[in-house]
């Protein structure tokens, strides 16, 4: 991005000094060709067995795609079942929202678990 922006400032500058019959020193050139200093620094470098820093995602997409598959299975349950009272309704739909978060909060846990034994390898 850095050397993009050097360019787009260079471009800029030179036709507009061109535009203008501006003569420039071949020693003053070097600051209008290189205007943006870029420092390039890794910050969180990739250890191993981390799928190439995807670890996190690639562990979160089985659980979010599973629990939009079960939504949609409970969905389909629930639509199609005529013989059960709405009030039972709600209340199955309570106990489901109330097992999700539970089930949420033991994913995560195990989940950090889990990737603190990677981190160590």
């Amino acid at each position: 991005m850095g050397d993009n922006i050097n360019a787009q400032i260079t471009k800029q500058s030179l036709e507009t000094l061109t535009s203008q019959n501006v003569k420039v020193n071949a020693a003053d050139i070097n600051g209008l060709t290189n205007p943006v200093k870029v420092d390039n620094e890794k910050l969180n470098k990739v250890k191993d067995h981390q799928a190439g820093g995807n670890a996190p995602f690639l562990m979160f997409m089985p659980i979010w795609i599973g629990s939009i598959v079960t939504s949609i299975l409970l969905f389909f349950a629930f639509r199609t079942s005529n013989n059960i009272v709405v009030q039972h309704r709600i209340i199955a739909s309570i106990g489901q929202m109330i097992f999700a978060v539970v089930a949420a909060f033991a994913g995560s846990f195990v989940y950090i678990y889990f990737m603190q034994g990677v981190s160590r390898i």
